[in-house]
């Protein structure tokens, strides 16, 4: 099943290959200028993602930020993680690790729960130095 429908996209690419190749010929100076233009957007982008999931962490949680969340992460044992702000495959399983041990729902996603867990593993931890 999944060869015939690759063999069907294959012809319906070669049929419009025409309208494929103009339609990516005309996006190629959006990528072009969003690439230069990033630096400016990404706080536009971060404000609008903060917009459209507005749910707030909790006051003792300063932030969904994933830079906290690793160097949290790091600090707690669950790493090592690469500080780079990138939600990937390692944030989720460090992630997923500490939501399995602090019995939170396992989900792989640091939401209000998590981040309140984390914050007082932090306080807690910093309290036993």
């Amino acid at each position: 099943m999944d060869a015939i429908k690759l063999a069907q996209f294959g012809w319906r690419c070669i049929q419009h290959r025409d309208e494929i190749k103009d339609l990516l010929t005309r996006l190629e100076p959006y990528a072009i200028r969003l690439k230069k233009d990033w630096p400016e957007l990404q706080p536009r982008v971060k404000g609008l993602i903060q917009a459209l999931f507005p749910e707030e962490p909790p006051p003792e949680v300063p932030h969904y930020d994933v830079n906290w969340i690793q160097t949290s992460l790091n600090t707690l044992g669950y790493g090592p993680l690469e500080v780079d702000g990138v939600y990937g495959p390692a944030t989720h399983k460090a992630v997923s690790e500490f939501q399995k041990l602090h019995d939170l729902t396992v989900d792989s996603w640091a939401g209000a729960m998590t981040c309140a867990a984390i914050a007082e593993e932090l306080r807690i931890h910093n309290t036993h130095k």
